[in-house]
């Protein structure tokens, strides 16, 4: 009337009735823990970081990107203007030859 405990994963647990855990299954927990740390860490800096810009710039009315807006209308601008530029010296009227 003796029985015996088989663990179903030996590389994660063992013991009499599998109730100890092998270091390979610690380490397996403490680095999904650590990733997922990283990962809430990420999402709250990032979710902070657009809460932070939008309050400067509808409640203080501070545009912290208004510079680097300015330039990029600008440099648009610029090719639009060297695009009409170049189009002035295409020809506009055309004479057939017999």
């Amino acid at each position: 009337m003796s029985w015996s405990c088989i663990c179903l994963t030996p590389s994660l647990y063992y013991g009499n009735y599998c109730e100890i855990q092998t270091s390979a299954l610690k380490v397996k927990q403490a680095l999904s823990r650590s990733f997922a740390g990283v990962a809430i860490a990420a999402l709250v800096l990032t979710c902070s970081f657009v809460i932070i810009m939008d309050v400067l710039k509808y409640v203080f009315k501070i545009d912290p990107v208004k510079a680097e807006r300015l330039k990029q209308i600008q440099a648009k601008k610029a090719v639009k203007s060297k695009a009409k530029a170049k189009a002035a010296n295409v020809a506009v009227r055309f004479q057939y030859v017999a």
